[in-house]
């Protein structure tokens, strides 16, 4: 896996397991790495889409992070592909059911 963070401009301070995926605490905030079976034309769509509300004024969302070579997924030694994604901290909402949305009573 080593070979996988080599790839990413970023510095790594700890590393830790979380659904699935690996958190990273690095020096540019909390990174999420996970195995994708998306595929490239799939991933550029979510990218840009990301891109484009983060300009439009939501910072908080798991955009992914290019690696650089300027390329979305990343290739183990072993040919897998993973993604890296912002991460942030906090309580996760489960936008369909309406018990966990918050009202303006």
């Amino acid at each position: 896996m080593s070979e996988v963070f080599e790839m990413y401009d970023v510095r790594l301070d700890h590393i830790g397991r979380g659904r699935g995926a690996m958190l990273l605490q690095t020096d540019k905030g909390v990174r999420q790495i996970r195995a994708t079976t998306a595929g490239e034309k799939r991933l550029q769509a979510e990218y840009d889409f990301k891109e484009h509300m983060y300009l439009a004024g939501f910072p908080h969302i798991d955009r992914l992070v290019k690696n650089v070579e300027d390329e979305l997924i990343t290739y183990d030694r072993y040919g897998n592909p993973f993604v890296m994604r912002m991460f942030f901290d906090g309580r996760e909402t489960v936008s369909y059911t309406h018990l966990t949305l918050p009202t303006s009573d």
